[in-house]
């Protein structure tokens, strides 16, 4: 009597694999990733900054 999983909704799709359940979402984006290795702004020597309005501001 466990849950059946039927789908899976979503505001922004951004899956690069299969899930094995289909996926509804109001938008599909494509977002390049990679291996730290490989990675072009850690080549450049930039910083990693994580971009939005989360800072506390005393």
């Amino acid at each position: 009597m466990g849950p059946l999983v039927v789908g899976i909704a979503a505001l922004v799709d951004r899956t690069t694999g299969d899930l094995n359940y289909p996926i509804f979402a109001a938008d599909k984006i494509q977002i390049d990733t990679y291996d730290k290795d490989n990675c072009p702004l850690c080549r450049e020597g930039l910083p990693i900054v994580k971009p939005g309005s989360r800072k506390i501001i005393d």
